[in-house]
């Protein structure tokens, strides 16, 4: 028998594009990252929350999502067995080596039920000299003082 108000994590799998694996080589800006947790819940208790952050090699969490910051409750069957996915779409990271970590929370996010971390690398590639650790969407904006005409160019890296 297993205990009442369980929550572990059954598998963890990181896709870059599509293609699975625990180190994804990822094209800034281009390439999506796509982040699976399944787990066994309770099916009396409230669905977990899942989480996964982006770290740096000497472990600073850099970047991270929860489903109970974007108020997702995560679908789950009659005996508490559900996968959470969540996707990066053109990941903004810049070039480097970072690793990924997965969390099973409760529903509010407040105690933790599983981690696993590390349980995936990305190499990040890019093709500018951009520098830092991710690519802000940002504007320039030109003109000569008290012009009343000025240029505005606006840069989305993500090319939305």
């Amino acid at each position: 028998d297993v205990p009442k108000g369980y929550s572990r994590l059954r598998r963890l799998e990181a896709r870059c594009d599509g293609i699975a694996g625990s180190l994804l080589v990822i094209e800034s800006a281009q390439s999506t990252l796509e982040v699976s947790l399944s787990f066994d819940s309770d099916p009396h208790m409230p669905a977990p929350g899942a989480a996964v952050t982006i770290n740096s090699m000497d472990g600073k969490i850099l970047a991270s999502s929860g489903t109970w910051i974007d108020a997702y409750i995560i679908a789950r069957d009659k005996w508490g067995c559900g996968v959470a996915t969540v996707r990066f779409p053109a990941l903004p990271m810049l070039k480097g080596k970072y690793y990924l970590s997965g969390y099973l929370y409760c529903e509010r996010g407040l105690h933790a039920y599983a981690a696993v971390e590390q349980f995936a690398d990305l190499e990040v590639h890019q093709n500018h000299l951009e520098q830092g650790v991710v690519s802000l969407p940002h504007s320039w904006h030109s003109g000569v003082q008290d012009s009343v005409a000025a240029d505005t160019v606006t840069v989305d890296p993500h090319g939305v």
